[in-house]
């Protein structure tokens, strides 16, 4: 039960080099749907934020129940920014789980050894455990992410996207392209409608990442990103979950900016990548992906 936090994105990092495997869920499953995935992987830790902000709400997770439907597996409980501290009884810190620091340990390991589980929806019964290798993983994210999608080193990256959704593991993987990532959590219209592109315009993100659901959000309320925010560093828009309507690619263009290469992409859970992506060399065509 882990928010997209740098907390979270760093034990992903530390799994990948020891040959932990990794497995994450956001902050709103509840235990149930949570052990439904987790207990099937039987597993030795488990960190989590027992408290989110969502809208500027205070949510609890089901974290302590979690901890108990697994059969008390060593827990610690994750920080959260705008929270104050305090672990429920069972949970260490994470500030006692970093110890003193130090150098991390790496491990020389195959290139087909598990890096992380994902997990099926569970509409058709329990949720399916799909795991990956690092090495697969590692190299599709890079094609995706260098060549279809031209992150380059020194770029920024933005995907609005929670841990229980395999964008977020595609996030992480640009760091491999020498790319520095923004990590976004909570409501994407808190405390207005154009939060995100805000925080973008800010950290100067060249690739911003985001749901047609959204876009076509923004477009029906009138917002004009373009007229409140400095976007001159922004090269790609890439949008998903659904597909983007014909007014959706006129709405970005008209509305965000004239000349972003915008990617209608499609992708699952079951190769933690994508199926169909944008091409930086060929023309946009609205309503369509290239």
């Amino acid at each position: 039960l882990a928010a997209n936090t740098p907390e979270t994105l760093a034990l992903l990092l530390a799994c990948a080099g020891l040959g932990a495997v990794f497995a994450s869920a956001s902050p709103d499953f509840g235990a149930d749907a949570a052990a439904a995935r987790f207990a099937q992987l039987a597993p030795r830790a488990l960190f989590a934020q027992v408290g989110y902000l969502y809208g500027g709400t205070r949510f609890d997770t089901a974290a302590v129940r979690l901890r108990e439907r697994l059969g008390g597996a060593a827990a610690v409980a994750l920080p959260y920014p705008g929270l104050a501290g305090g672990e429920p009884e069972g949970f260490g810190s994470w500030e006692s789980f970093l110890g003193d620091g130090g150098e991390p340990e790496l491990r020389d390991l195959p290139f087909d050894h598990p890096l992380y589980v994902l997990f099926s929806s569970g509409t058709t019964g329990v949720p399916k455990a799909l795991v990956h290798r690092a090495g697969g993983a590692l190299l599709t994210h890079m094609k995706e992410l260098c060549l279809h999608c031209d992150v380059r080193p020194g770029d920024v990256v933005l995907y609005f996207t929670t841990c229980g959704w395999m964008m977020w593991n595609w996030l992480v993987s640009a760091l491999a392209c020498g790319a520095t990532v923004v990590l976004y959590d909570g409501s994407p219209a808190h405390p207005h409608d154009l939060a995100l592109l805000e925080l973008a315009a800010r950290h100067g993100v060249t690739l911003f990442g985001t749901s047609a659901r959204y876009i076509h959000g923004l477009a029906a309320a009138g917002a004009s990103p373009r007229d409140r925010y400095d976007l001159a560093r922004l090269r790609t828009v890439a949008s998903t979950g659904s597909p983007l309507s014909p007014s959706g690619f006129r709405y970005v263009y008209e509305r965000v900016k004239e000349d972003v290469h915008l990617a209608s992409i499609s992708g699952g859970t079951d190769i933690v990548g994508c199926f169909m992506l944008g091409v930086p060399t060929l023309p946009v065509v609205e309503g369509e992906i290239q």
